[in-house]
């Protein structure tokens, strides 16, 4: 399959590399090979430079929209919303969902962000098959991709795709509507002009 061949491509690189003890450039349009490949990774979108820093740093906490949806496989799952701050807490809705931010996220983006369109991006790592395993979330099930020990679900939220990975164990099927748990520590808020992260 195309992930085993770019993963042994990549270990002829490293195993070249170590043999040859010198640093090297790789460019690549594939994110698979440069969080495998690199130690530090430049992302450039039209010819600007978005965001450089390890795999890592760039997964866990990316500049902007367009990092966080072209670092990460499956790719980040990005919803419409709006900011509203309910009973001194601050939520993100859009069509299908309400979910309250924590603490610490509300605390950097201000109150005064309140009423401000955004883009969600929740990662499909994130979406938990147990509803307890944090805000509530109801998904239908589209389709249902048997990978072995995990499964990849293709959902819907209002009329948005949302991709969600899944222990097997879960058994999801295809045409059911199921509460899903976000776990709202690791969901990201994005301008929604700019797509710049709040």
């Amino acid at each position: 399959d195309r992930v085993g061949e770019q993963l042994l491509w990549a270990a002829l690189l490293l195993e070249m590399r170590a043999r040859i003890n010198k640093n090297f450039i790789y460019v690549t349009h594939d994110q698979v090979e440069a969080m495998t490949l690199g130690d530090r990774i430049v992302v450039m979108s039209g010819g600007h430079i978005q965001q450089q820093g390890s795999p890592e740093e760039l997964f866990t906490n990316p500049v902007n929209q367009f990092v966080a949806g072209f670092i990460g496989s499956p790719a980040m799952n990005f919803l419409d919303g709006d900011l509203v701050e309910e009973a001194g807490t601050l939520t993100v809705q859009g069509a299908g969902y309400s979910l309250p931010l924590p603490a610490a996220s509300a605390a950097r983006i201000g109150t005064g962000a309140a009423r401000r369109a955004v883009r969600m991006g929740m990662r499909p790592s994130s979406v938990f098959a147990d509803p307890a395993e944090g805000a509530p979330i109801e998904l239908e099930i589209v389709v249902a991709e048997y990978l072995g020990a995990q499964s990849v679900l293709v959902t819907r939220c209002g009329q948005t795709e949302v991709l969600v990975e899944v222990p097997s164990t879960a058994r999801l099927r295809a045409g059911a509507t199921h509460r899903f748990g976000v776990r709202t520590d690791e969901i990201m808020i994005f301008d929604g002009q700019s797509g710049h992260r709040l």
